[in-house]
């Protein structure tokens, strides 16, 4: 299932826990490829009325089956009582501690995370390889989640929740 809701809307309403962010807030459909395999049964939650727009973007990008989408969006999702799970979205001043009780896990590119300011005990996993790479990372201990902008934060820490990582997972905003 892919999330492509405004990072807002997830922040405030929360994910489904089989769904992974792929936010409109960017240029989803070539994320999104980076993420899934063209191939992958897929289901789509967008915002109400960008359902089909979605699809259309999705398909040219070259996903090829695509079952449908959420009829009613989240908001359906909510009246029928399914579980949704809250993402914790923290600031600079948390980020400190969140990173001295866990670690945290940088999802930007190897020469994005080459450059100063990165976290130096910071472990990198570009997104595209994170899926790839989950063997790396202890789910027992918080995990802080960061990249450039939070848009590959986010998506980052909801494959990380699809793959039963649940203890403490935090976005750096």
């Amino acid at each position: 299932t892919i999330d492509t809701r405004t990072m807002k809307n997830l922040y405030q309403q929360g994910i489904p826990s089989n769904a992974i962010s792929v936010t409109s807030d960017t240029n989803y459909d070539a994320l999104a490829l980076t993420i899934f395999n063209p191939n992958d049964l897929m289901i789509v939650i967008a915002e109400e009325g960008k359902e089909l727009e979605v699809i259309s973007r999705l398909s040219n990008a070259g996903f090829k089956n695509i079952l449908g989408f959420l009829k009613g969006g989240i908001k359906s999702w909510i009246t029928f009582q399914k579980p949704l799970i809250q993402l914790n979205l923290i600031g600079t001043d948390d980020a400190k501690e969140a990173a001295e009780n866990g670690f945290v896990l940088d999802v930007r590119t190897p020469e994005e995370f080459k450059n100063p300011g990165h976290v130096k005990s910071s472990i990198n996993i570009p997104l595209e390889e994170l899926k790839d790479n989950l063997e790396k990372l202890d789910k027992s201990k918080k995990i802080l989640v960061l990249c450039k902008s939070g848009i590959r934060a986010t998506t980052g820490a909801t494959i990380l929740l699809k793959y039963g990582f649940h203890k403490d997972l935090a976005v750096l905003e």
